[in-house]
């Protein structure tokens, strides 16, 4: 993810940041995360997600989503 604003990610969701630096806002609830390399960041089902990368990230990531 190359730096700038990404709105409407939703869960669920499993990242683990290889490099660069996020933050992170989860809704409902409104809550901030600050990401960066080694965190792990869940996203929750019913939850959605605004990116806002401050440096590119490159992360692994893991979508559990049902067919």
């Amino acid at each position: 993810m190359t730096p700038g604003t990404l709105t409407g990610v939703s869960g669920p969701e499993t990242v683990v940041v290889l490099e660069g630096r996020a933050e992170v806002t989860v809704q409902p609830g409104g809550r901030t995360f600050h990401l960066n390399p080694g965190d792990l960041f869940v996203l929750d089902e019913n939850e959605t997600a605004t990116w806002k990368v401050s440096e590119t990230i490159r992360k692994f990531y893991v979508t559990n989503r049902d067919p």
